[in-house]
């Protein structure tokens, strides 16, 4: 929706919501580009001092861009890369400089703002589809959303760059590909390719066809409810590209999270791909975009899917009526969904929340490495699976580091362009 924004031509911004939308572009040969994001000194460990038989080496452009991201000397060559970060592990200076941090924030600011303005302008245009407020007024809005987002001057948007093979895409100009699902399973089995074409939020309308169960009331706008309970889902991205029968009963259920109430979290079943949607604090208002990452499991061998691109929203229209985006691994880029709020006065929602709040932990680059393993016909722990709370949970605790979305393993994803 918003392409990437830099200053430098170096360091990039391609997600406003956690650390793992700052990365570096380095270009190698054949001009073709590697971007990487920084990976946590614990993952630099095991890839350094703590390798075994089925640790897989990255790149020589991977540990020249760490290098960079820890304010290091960039070196080229993989073994010096290698040593120069193994010295910096050893003597506990592998630390982030502060105007490194700065710099993440300054254009972490500034693509949240560009992005929400281009997300209010998608969103009113299929809102009015939706409810069927009028074709004048969605002309009109249609008209505003085609327009580009107006840049900072201190920022540009990054240059166009050709397709260099035949990995998902992620991002508007890049074609990408992520370690946390090798093959993307929604693409096998379905026959999608994720590269974004035809599944624009302008392009593309939601599902014509009206919830399974349930009728929002027609007299409400906006009410607490609203952010606690289920919603049922429609929407021609997801139903079309599925197998038969695996889109049929799609919906969300939400609520905050007891104690803090920082955090929405939200169950999704649509089909061929489950899981956990993680936010910021619930709206209050009609019109509120709520952001999320989110993680789940994809296709009958239940895969996991998760990453820095996993993202999306969900604006809430009021009258029991949500219009939401999801972007990521197996799902391409800006899907488009609806839903219709799902009448269930026994059931409590709070309950349901600490088990999404598991699920979620329980969804890493540790656990996917867990799961190959036993692919393979090998015994493997489920201990250390499980990332901890982070700061910001209501389960959290104080001393967690919370980078934001996403915590622990996440933040190694290696996005390789």
């Amino acid at each position: 929706m918003v392409p990437p924004i830099t200053r430098d031509n170096t360091f990039y911004c391609c997600d406003a919501s956690s650390e793992t939308g700052f990365y570096i572009e380095l270009t190698g040969d054949a001009n073709k580009r590697h971007c990487h994001i920084r990976a946590p000194p614990s993952r630099l460990r095991v890839l350094l001092l703590e390798q075994t038989p089925q640790t897989k080496d990255e790149s020589d452009h991977f540990y020249t861009a760490q290098l960079m991201h820890y304010g290091l000397k960039p070196l080229k060559t993989k073994a010096a890369a290698k040593k120069s970060l193994v010295a910096a592990l050893e003597n506990g200076k592998l630390l982030v400089p502060g105007h490194l941090e700065q710099l993440r924030r300054e254009l972490q600011a500034e693509y949240a703002k560009l992005y929400a303005e281009a997300v209010q302008m998608y969103a009113l245009d299929n809102s009015m589809h939706t409810l069927g407020l009028g074709q004048t007024t969605a002309k009109q809005t249609a008209k505003k959303s085609s327009a580009a987002p107006k840049i900072s001057s201190t920022a540009s948007i990054s240059r166009e760059l050709p397709s260099h093979n035949d990995e998902p895409t992620v991002a508007p100009r890049y074609r990408a590909k992520q370690t946390a699902v090798r093959g993307t399973a929604f693409a096998r089995m379905s026959g999608r390719s994720d590269n974004g074409s035809g599944s624009s939020v302008q392009s593309r309308a939601v599902g014509s066809n009206g919830p399974k169960e349930g009728k929002a009331s027609s007299s409400r706008t906006f009410v607490k409810d609203d952010t606690q309970g289920e919603y049922a889902i429609k929407s021609d991205d997801l139903h079309d590209e599925s197998p038969p029968g695996w889109a049929e009963s799609m919906c969300i259920k939400m609520c905050p999270s007891e104690k803090t109430k920082r955090h929405l979290w939200a169950s999704f079943d649509f089909g061929v791909i489950r899981g956990i949607m993680r936010g910021g604090p619930a709206p209050t208002k009609k019109g509120a975009i709520w952001h999320f990452n989110w993680r789940g499991t994809v296709g009958e061998e239940h895969e996991q899917a998760y990453g820095p691109r996993n993202i999306g929203t969900i604006t809430f229209l009021g009258n029991g009526q949500i219009w939401g985006t999801m972007s990521g691994t197996a799902v391409g880029l800006n899907t488009v969904f609806s839903g219709s709020y799902v009448k269930r006065p026994n059931v409590v929602w709070v309950k349901s929340v600490a088990h999404w709040k598991d699920t979620w932990r329980g969804i890493n680059d540790v656990a996917y490495e867990r799961e190959n393993i036993r692919r393979w016909g090998k015994w493997a722990s489920d201990e250390g699976t499980h990332e901890q709370p982070a700061a910001s949970d209501s389960s959290g605790d104080e001393n967690v580091r919370d980078d934001g979305e996403y915590d622990g393993y996440d933040e190694d994803m290696d996005i390789v362009y």
